[in-house]
């Protein structure tokens, strides 16, 4: 009799420590899946209206791409433009927000130093006074509205500045295409002479 008591005894303390085993083991897989669900999420859609979206209050960032240029690099470094020069994205932190296409504009249109710290890149924006108006995504057309000065500084500036302002634009992969506009004339316009 006492031996069957103590095996009952046993099997009872052998089901609960499964149990707990068994309950602790699904909390880890509950926590390991949510853990992995917001790594694996997609990334955000560059803009989804053309409403500013709010930014995330928690600290956390995000990296986006803004293009500089390297004067005389001759394509070397990056992609080749006008003049012998070449374009090369630097990323930048900037807070956690689902329009990081409307944050990476506004970082490489406030960026007003013409030499990228000790990198040798250069900013051909850096003497323009532009602001970021509107931004929108149709069908992998990305349609950028600026308002205010854009300072060329001789005719090599035209293929740096259309560089800087379209690659940045075009880092996104739901962004096929894009079409800019200052003061509401195209980008391209006003690079080619036409928008004068």
């Amino acid at each position: 009799m006492q031996t069957d008591t103590v095996l009952l005894v046993l099997i009872i303390i052998g089901l609960f420590g499964t149990i707990y085993f068994l309950n602790k083991k699904l909390s880890e897989l509950q926590n390991q899946k949510t853990d992995q669900s917001s790594l694996s999420s997609p990334n955000p859609s560059p803009e989804t209206s053309a409403q500013n979206q709010p930014q995330d209050s928690s600290g956390q960032t995000a990296n986006v791409k803004i293009y500089l240029i390297a004067i005389g690099d001759n394509g070397a470094s990056g992609e080749q433009i006008g003049c012998g020069d070449s374009v090369i994205a630097v990323t930048r932190q900037v807070p956690q927000t689902q329009a990081v296409l409307r944050a990476a504009l506004n970082e490489l249109l406030n960026l007003k130093s013409k030499d990228y710290g000790q990198s040798g890149l250069v900013n051909s924006l850096y003497q323009s006074n532009l602001k970021l108006d509107d931004v929108y995504i149709t069908g992998g057309k990305a349609t950028v509205k600026i308002s205010g000065n854009l300072s060329l500084a001789g005719v090599c500036d035209n293929p740096r500045v259309g560089a800087q302002l379209n690659n940045t634009v075009l880092q996104f992969p739901t962004v096929k295409e894009s079409e800019i506009f200052i003061n509401g004339k195209p980008l391209s316009d006003i690079l080619s002479g036409k928008g004068q």
